[in-house]
């Protein structure tokens, strides 16, 4: 083997029998060969040194030492003094890591001459299932060299994982970086990732997952009850103590903060953690570091919900205990919940037309409402039902009628009702005969993509030649240049945000649109703001709860078609232009934002999204049959037009079977 390996990858072995041959012969068969593989035996007392010592009888390339058990720590460490590698992995030995992992780690490390590269993972369940894992979300030093490390806190904010990455050598020996020599696995790999944080000048996230690394195993620190959440104590004063002690940049401790904070909620929140009266101790524990330590911290890493919660915690743990044991309210887009003294008193669950409510447990109210007809049930049984007919409502106890009444219309409704519609329908027709005349035919024979906001936008690269469409939060998408944006929901949580950044767009036509005040009061764009941004206008028939949905194709006399999404309006606007081909990218925002923020969609408006694609497939089918629809990376939309996939999708998405998919090729 050559004296200079390339990478020295460092094993420490104790009483690992079982996973031990998976996981040294996946390093044995790296594509890579200048390697050196060094297995440390901690002191195992099963089969594992004789396994050790048949791979160093077999490869040249495997050293083994055999050594008194001190601990992970002192393991890697023993095993970094001996490596002569360019730079160093780590691999443990619970789990197993693909072929091509160092050769790619390795060769990008050095295009980019880094101190560190680092990848993605896979989470391998004990029951079975596998999850791919990316700590760093939509981070924009993802894919790219940084040499300030502040700019990315999220190295130190999640997961460690020190195993899926590599350090250059000379890094480590400089700096004088190794794991602490703590007992057992208590958390060493925080404070080296701590150390490598604080120390390096450069480094590479590459966005694809090599590392398998299975969870849910009681050797794992995470899996120690009281005793983990007690070394998380110790690890967060090591850090302030030791590490960050000559670090003069306050925003380190800021980050730190936040890493403590993360650390709190971890244990807090895990009930096979923390118990009784142990919540209590390490409320305190948190409280005094917080106080020793961060005494003039501005929480620049943390919202204001945050901040708040975890003031309590450093300045009032007594009383945030107090409130844990006698109070508690937890709401989702689902359900909520009020506990008091750890009981759950009361919950409302929804699901879709369903509505439930428990005390104690026992569910003594459900309300159904469908169309015309709302039941409502107490204790099991159909007290109340009211049924819309024609005209009148007629109501039932225990399903006897016993009335009617009529729906009340003001005086001449017909006739006020007739000339709003006039009016109104005067108003759509003028308007976009000044908005969409221009646009016919305008893209004929051109490609044009579609931009959603789902988080499947992230793996998408940029067509050459095409046309692009954006739709709301799209507007932060900097990888292309937007022609077209297209905006309606001012309710929207982001709203602010999103005009904001369609205000930065240069050279993009605006489109605002006009929801139907008689469905959406107040959710409409005010005409002063799409004159200040100098915007055009359309209307839209909001259609989320009045099916059947109506698309239009004479998008220049009449209101655009609309299921709670603002990607049908714009989609009406491309085929409008006539152009060859569609490609739709991101429209799985049911699932979340390409930013990582969370979707304010629920269940119910996400099933009212996929008929309202059906019903769109059907449209274009009907009018646009010579167009070609595509579907980027499908979720919501898979099988409904022509699948096709980005390579990095099908990289981080391994449950595909890649022969039977389609591929683009971005540029």
């Amino acid at each position: 083997m050559n004296s200079t390996p390339k990478v020295s990858i460092i094993v420490p072995v104790y009483n690992c029998e079982k996973y031990l041959h998976q996981c040294v012969d996946s390093i044995v068969a790296q594509t890579l060969r200048e390697i050196e593989i060094i297995l440390v035996d901690d002191g195992s007392t099963d089969g594992s040194p004789a396994i050790c010592d048949e791979y160093a009888a077999k490869d040249s390339r495997v050293k083994v030492i055999h050594k008194k058990n001190e601990g992970m720590g002192v393991a890697y460490n023993t095993g970094m003094a001996e490596a002569k590698g360019e730079y160093i992995g780590f691999v443990e030995t619970d789990d197993w890591i693909e072929p091509e992992m160092y050769e790619e780690l390795y060769d990008k490390a050095i295009e980019q001459n880094v101190d560190v590269i680092k990848s993605l993972y896979m989470e391998h369940s004990a029951d079975g299932s596998t999850k791919f894992v990316n700590i760093f979300g939509k981070a924009p030093y993802i894919n790219t060299k940084v040499c300030n490390p502040l700019h990315m806190s999220r190295f130190v904010y999640r997961h460690t994982s020190h195993w899926s990455a590599l350090y250059k050598k000379e890094f480590l020996s400089r700096d004088n970086i190794q794991f602490p020599n703590t007992p057992g696995a208590s958390f060493q790999d925080m404070v080296f990732n701590w150390y490598v944080y604080a120390k390096m000048k450069s480094c590479f996230i590459l966005p694809k997952g090599f590392y398998n690394y299975r969870v849910g195993l009681s050797t794992q620190s995470v899996s120690q009850g009281y005793v983990a959440a007690k070394n998380i104590v110790r690890v967060h004063k090591y850090i302030q103590e030791e590490v960050l002690r000559d670090r003069l940049h306050k925003t380190y401790k800021e980050i730190h903060l936040k890493f403590l904070y993360n650390s709190f909620l971890n244990s807090w929140k895990n009930p096979k953690r923390l118990h009784g009266f142990q919540r209590l101790a390490f409320l305190a524990a948190i409280s005094k570091i917080g106080k020793k330590y961060f005494p003039d911290i501005y929480f620049t890493q943390f919202d204001q919900v945050q901040k708040k919660d975890f003031l309590r915690v450093i300045h009032h743990p007594v009383w945030y205990f107090i409130s844990f044991i006698a109070y508690s309210f937890v709401s989702d887009a689902s359900s909520k919940t009020l506990k008091i003294l750890g009981l759950p008193v009361y919950k409302k669950k929804i699901e879709k037309e369903k509505q439930k409510n428990y005390i104690f447990g026992i569910c003594i109210k459900k309300s159904f409402q469908k169309e015309d007809i709302r039941k409502t049930y107490i204790c099991g049984l159909p007290l109340l039902t009211c049924k819309k007919k024609s005209d009148k409502i007629k109501k039932y106890i225990f399903g006897i009628c016993y009335g009617s009444e009529p729906i009340p219309q003001p005086p001449f409704a017909e006739d006020i009702h007739l000339l709003r519609v006039i009016t109104h329908a005067n108003a759509i027709s003028h308007t976009h005969r000044m908005t969409f005349t221009k646009y016919k035919n305008c893209h004929a024979g051109q490609d044009v993509v579609l931009l959603g906001t789902g988080p499947s936008l992230n793996y998408f690269e940029p067509i050459k030649n095409c046309v692009y469409v954006g739709v709301n939060k799209a507007a932060s998408y900097k990888k292309v240049h937007l022609d077209y944006i297209f905006f309606q929901d001012y309710w929207h949580p982001h709203t602010k945000d999103i005009l904001a950044d369609i205000r930065e767009l240069k050279g993009t036509v605006k489109f605002y649109g006009i929801l139907q005040e008689e469905v959406h009061v107040g959710w409409s764009i005010p005409e002063s703001i799409a004159l200040r941004d100098q915007a055009e206008r359309y209307y839209v028939i909001s259609q989320w709860y009045f099916p059947p949905v109506h698309f239009t194709y004479d998008i220049a006399n009449e209101p655009l078609g609309c299921c709670g999404s603002v990607s049908y309006a714009a989609l009406q606007f491309i085929l409008w232009t006539n152009p060859r081909r569609i490609y739709l990218v991101g429209q799985d925002c049911s699932a979340g934002y390409f930013d990582h923020t969370e979707s304010f969609f629920k269940t119910a408006s996400k099933n009212n999204l996929e008929k309202g694609w059906r019903e769109m497939k059907q449209f274009i089918k009907l009018y646009y049959p010579d167009i070609e629809i595509i579907s980027i990376n499908p979720r919501g939309l898979h099988g409904m037009f022509k699948d096709m996939y980005t390579r990095s999708y099908l990289e981080e998405h391994p449950e595909i079977n890649v022969e039977t998919r389609n591929i683009i090729e971005t540029i």
